[in-house]
């Protein structure tokens, strides 16, 4: 069948029977939950932290994976069984662990409890696994390129791990953002890397930071409106302060992009943040004052929830 012909299949109505079997199920289901939530919560309360108050956490995880206060139980009760157990017995426990970790980011893979217990489990076990997360991470941000959670915790098992150097995660970034521009995080570790993968070597530093301009400058371009090439972009200029040759030859590029998307919001406060350096440092003519205060008049028209924050601007350019 074609895809169009799919798209205008009739949608199969469910029989009354059918709903009330749904239902039936789905109510059985949060009376089990409420069980096995009150026997834990009682429990807790006794401070029973034994193998079946364990068994309890691992049934109501299966079901809710953001019930944090069933990880913490979980956790009271390893830290009171690891004492009388063999170091090959904690590994494999810690090991168990992990694998309930990666059940549950299916389910929760912006679930914040998930992603401390697994970096709890790492700090406790003997042999932390170091290159099974590295291959999960890649795994995960194959699939949701974008997850905070996972770049944030693929940051410590690299820091943790010693496993990738700087250069290896700058080029990571490099096949992320490549794959899509509009990646935050991917930006972000990138500002993290650069220097310490470069910063040795001052002519190779410089040859990194003009191939970065033209990078981001690829980005801008092509999705002007997101903010985290923007932001990037900035950090770029940034560490070259005093290259008022620099600061000029992007405001000229900035100026070619409004040609083509003259509201583009965030090339119009690159703009203005441009203009007030080089006004600041004496770099343009105080005529540019009037351009300064075109320009921020067009941003509080465009975004007047920061009419205010712009209304600064226009009385303190120099600031």
């Amino acid at each position: 069948m074609s895809a169009a012909g799919a798209h205008h299949q009739k949608k199969l109505r469910t029989t009354a029977a059918e709903e009330a079997a749904r239902k039936a199920k789905q109510q059985s289901k949060i009376t089990e939950y409420r069980s096995l939530c009150d026997s834990f919560i009682l429990k807790r309360a006794h401070k029973e932290w034994t193998k079946e108050t364990f068994d309890l956490t691992t049934k109501l995880l299966s079901l809710n994976p953001e019930f944090y206060t069933a990880w913490n139980g979980r956790r009271q009760y390893l830290l009171s069984s690891f004492s009388s157990l063999s170091t090959e017995e904690i590994q494999s426990s810690c090991l168990g662990e992990l694998a309930l970790c990666t059940a549950s980011l299916h389910e929760a893979p912006k679930s914040y409890w998930v992603w401390h217990h697994r970096k709890w489990v790492l700090e406790n076990m003997p042999e932390p696994p170091w290159d099974g997360e590295l291959k999960l991470l890649n795994k995960l941000l194959d699939m949701d390129a974008r997850n905070f959670h996972g770049w944030d915790y693929r940051r410590y098992v690299v820091a943790q791990s010693g496993k990738r150097t700087a250069q290896d995660e700058f080029s990571y970034t490099t096949t992320k953002i490549r794959q899509n521009f509009s990646n935050y995080s991917a930006w972000h570790l990138r500002s993290k890397v650069l220097l310490a993968a470069f910063g040795d070597n001052a002519e190779e530093l410089e040859a990194v930071i003009k191939a970065e301009f033209e990078l981001v400058r690829n980005a801008l371009f092509t999705e002007p409106e997101d903010q985290s090439g923007w932001l990037y972009h900035r950090w770029l200029l940034s560490l070259r302060v005093d290259d008022f040759a620099r600061w000029k030859g992007e405001l000229e590029s900035i100026k070619e992009l409004l040609e083509e998307e003259p509201d583009a919001k965030w090339a119009l406060g690159t703009a203005v943040h441009i203009l007030l350096h080089l006004f600041k440092h004496g770099q343009c003519e105080r005529t540019m004052e009037a351009e300064i205060q075109r320009i921020l008049d067009r941003l509080t028209a465009l975004d007047p929830d920061r009419k205010m924050y712009y209304r600064t601007l226009m009385l303190h350019p120099t600031s």
